[in-house]
């Protein structure tokens, strides 16, 4: 949701990816906000309060009346990315996901930029969940990102917002971005964003070191497809991912240990060989200095 005065922080690149996934730091309670911005509307705030009002009352639950106020908002100054965005998401979480994704493709045509230009993947989350609505295995067989494409090997192919063909990277940061603001309204089990998180730990397995680095990503997939129905399939896949992430973890742990212990040997070896050298340094000094005194003062006199 977009607000004209923030209240939760932008998501934190430089964080762990499950920091960036699961980590919304809020200026003030929801429940707060939320009462507050009612009276400033009742005391004549403007469009900007009852806006900021209406993402106050998604996040509490209220999202029948967030939609209302938007409507509202839409019909007194018409046109507002803001607005649309909102509209978008307000209707998603009231369950009407035709008008929602109505409203994100509306919001990508008044400002293709804006959510660092991730919306695309709105878009295919809304599709999915259509999907879903005819076909309840749906999920079984496709890749939410790249719907040509089995979820078993996701393709690398995703349209952005204007219908550009995206790198590898942009894709997982596309993830990363709509997980975060998912992930702060969705609560497990959920079918949608078990897929997602699958398919982002995928593009995280692919990089260094490899397999080890997803094992999070993979996990919190699983507690989020955990007991949902006609998504077996899914479920293997996440299981089965989660392991090889377990496995390569502890791999990549013991590798880190082996490392650290030799460098640890090696660092030994080499202060004991310093040492000595000093030692032998010194010593030698010692002799130097001694018999250039004996042969300044041949009979020790002063």
């Amino acid at each position: 949701m977009n607000d004209y005065v923030p209240n939760v922080a932008a998501i934190e690149r430089s964080k762990s990816v499950l920091d960036q996934l699961q980590k919304h730091t809020e200026k003030e309670p929801w429940e707060a906000r939320r009462n507050r911005l009612r009276k400033e509307l009742t005391a004549g705030g403007d469009y900007k309060v009852k806006n900021d009002l209406a993402t106050a009352l998604a996040q509490t639950g209220e999202a029948a009346e967030a939609v209302t106020l938007l409507e509202q908002i839409e019909a007194e100054k018409p046109g507002l990315y803001v607005t649309a965005a909102n509209l978008g998401t307000a209707y998603e979480l009231s369950g009407d996901d035709e008008k929602a994704l109505e409203w994100i493709r509306k919001g990508i045509e008044l400002n293709a930029d804006a959510h660092e230009g991730t919306e695309w993947l709105h878009v295919r989350i809304l599709e999915a969940k259509l999907a879903l609505k005819t076909d309840p295995k749906w999920l079984d067989a496709h890749s939410i990102v790249d719907p040509t494409k089995n979820l078993a090997a996701p393709g690398l192919f995703a349209a952005g917002n204007r219908g550009e063909k995206l790198s590898t990277k942009q894709i997982k940061n596309a993830l990363i971005y709509q997980l975060h603001e998912r992930l702060q309204f969705v609560r497990p089990p959920d079918a949608v964003v078990g897929s997602l998180l699958v398919e982002l730990g995928c593009f995280i397995r692919e990089e260094p070191p490899g397999t080890a680095a997803a094992q999070g990503v993979f996990a919190l997939a699983a507690t989020y497809l955990k007991d949902i129905p006609n998504v077996d399939s899914l479920q293997t896949i996440a299981d089965k991912l989660h392991l090889q992430a377990q496995r390569g973890w502890r791999s990549h742990t013991a590798i880190k240990y082996e490392v650290d212990r030799v460098a640890l040997s090696i660092a030994g070896i080499a202060g004991v060989l310093l040492g000595t050298l000093l030692i032998g340094l010194k010593r030698l000094m010692q002799r130097k200095r001694a018999v250039q005194s004996a042969t300044a003062h041949p009979n020790g006199a002063l």
